[in-house]
């Protein structure tokens, strides 16, 4: 049975149901929960964009490597693949997990441009040699600062 249903962007789609009643309900709800093609393409248009436009960001926040020139040139694009990597890690938390209030988001936004930063401090080209088969979370452990607060002033500890 052809059926038109829209779909979450708004635009509309004729699909042939089945006839079994639960069946219909599961594909309705699932086609009423994503965007059309159109629509995703652009989505993911924006989105690559914007991912672009923040690791060009993140790459010009760097300090520059220091090291032997043949050293800096394959640290920088680990760094780089790192880095792009880290940006991905915290764009599939953002799409895991919903904020259930500005002052969450913020807090997450500041974690994750403290991480950025941390990498980016990172400036000896052997440093990132060494840790070019290391997973990203591995990273993160490792540059993890300790907090501690002493008559309530906040001091860190670098590892």
């Amino acid at each position: 049975m052809n059926t038109t249903l829209t779909l979450r962007c708004g635009h509309n789609i004729t699909v042939n149901l089945p006839d079994d009643t639960k069946a219909q309900a599961v594909l309705i709800k699932k086609y009423q929960s994503q965007d059309c093609p159109i629509c995703r393409r652009k989505k993911q248009t924006i989105a690559a964009a914007e991912k672009a436009g923040r690791m060009q960001l993140i790459m010009s926040a760097c300090k520059p490597l220091l090291g032997e020139v043949s050293a800096v040139e394959q640290a920088e694009r680990i760094r780089e693949g790192k880095l792009r990597m880290l940006d991905a890690l915290f764009d599939k938390t953002v799409l895991a997990y919903e904020f259930s209030s500005d002052k969450e988001k913020q807090t997450f936004e500041h974690y994750r441009c403290r991480t950025i930063r941390r990498f980016c401090d990172k400036q000896n080209a052997a440093w990132w040699l060494e840790r070019r088969n290391m997973p990203v979370e591995s990273i993160i452990e490792t540059l993890k600062e300790k907090s501690f607060l002493i008559d309530g002033r906040l001091f860190q500890e670098k590892k």
